[in-house]
């Protein structure tokens, strides 16, 4: 299966977010585990919930790693100030030593294996079609697939709490460096050492970059740019409002 996956180039990476009251989860996926596809991941999370209608104050829980900003308090407080923050968002990280704060993602992983990779990659014969597979799989999982441990499925789970449309649950599974890639065209710094990006290495690069992303990304996302290079069509996106949940549904049957 793995050998399989490296053939058709399909990325190793998956980014999970998971909720953990209603377990909604998105997905995406990456060639690399870097701060900048982390960052991207998180972003884009943000863009699409408040292009959802959510208001409230979005909260990240994660472990340390590099990709999440790392060990150091002092640049997970930054990251909150100039980031997350004006976005009405906040990251924080799990306390050392307490892996089970991740269990909901990391059980999550398993059901992944069990139910999409092992049934669903040996079928792949392009990257474009695991993308699609990989949105057909997350939208069953947040509306078709029974959760014992809240007796429902995660999307009706979040309409007993608020008032939502079930494309709330497509979010859009992309590959993080069709996005990030760009970022690091317009921000690289050939004179830092070792012609390493800025904005890995140096976090006052970040805050006009993200804004600017930020904006650039609510763009793309309803835009033909990226229907064409995210590598599959979600054209009916845009037109969600117009579509029944039985016709959604017949979708990914």
């Amino acid at each position: 299966m793995i050998e399989r996956a490296k053939k058709k180039n399909i990325p190793p990476y998956q980014w999970t977010a998971i909720d953990v009251k209603t377990r909604m989860r998105f997905l995406a996926y990456s060639y690399e585990k870097t701060f900048i596809n982390g960052l991207i991941f998180m972003i884009f999370i943000i863009i699409f919930l408040r292009a959802m209608g959510i208001r409230g104050k979005i909260t990240f829980q994660t472990d340390n790693g590099e990709e999440f900003g790392g060990k150091s308090p002092s640049k997970l407080d930054w990251l909150n100030k100039y980031i997350f923050n004006p976005l009405g968002a906040e990251l924080i990280h799990i306390p050392k030593g307490k892996k089970e704060w991740n269990a909901y993602v990391e059980r999550s992983h398993q059901t992944d294996d069990n139910e999409f990779y092992i049934p669903q990659l040996e079928l792949c014969e392009s990257v474009e079609e695991f993308l699609w597979r990989a949105l057909r799989w997350e939208f069953m999982y947040n509306t078709r697939r029974y959760h014992s441990t809240i007796r429902t499925t995660p999307y009706e789970k979040l309409r007993k709490e608020m008032v939502v449309g079930k494309y709330i649950a497509m979010f859009p599974v992309f590959i993080l460096e069709k996005i990030s890639t760009m970022y690091e065209l317009f921000f690289h710094n050939p004179s830092s050492k070792g012609g390493e990006d800025v904005l890995t290495k140096d976090l006052f690069s970040i805050p006009v970059g993200f804004f600017l992303i930020y904006y650039f990304l609510n763009f793309l996302l309803y835009s033909k740019f990226l229907r064409n290079n995210i590598n599959y069509n979600f054209n009916w996106l845009t037109h969600i409002n117009t579509i029944c949940d039985s016709k959604m549904e017949n979708m990914f049957l």
